[in-house]
């Protein structure tokens, strides 16, 4: 898991990594009733749309690199994926 920030808001996508230089982001939601936290429901749309995200935290030094971490970017692809 990694955490992201997009205006203040925190979230934690479940995996995230970088595939020859394409920063990918994947939620999974299992179940006919899993459905977003309230800050997911905030952030993901706006991901979608391409905002800028800002990564946080250690886990998220071996996608981005230490210099990214706490600084805006927009290098990543979001997938959603409910089952």
């Amino acid at each position: 898991e990694v955490t992201l920030e997009v205006n203040g808001v925190r979230v934690r996508v479940d995996i995230a990594a970088d595939f020859n230089g394409e920063i990918t982001l994947i939620e999974v939601k299992n179940g006919p009733s899993a459905g977003f936290t309230p800050n997911q429901s905030i952030v993901y749309p706006k991901m979608i749309d391409g905002i800028p995200i800002v990564p946080r935290g250690a886990n998220a030094v071996p996608v981005w690199g230490p210099g990214q971490i706490g600084q805006p970017t927009t290098q990543y692809y979001l997938i959603i994926k409910k089952y």
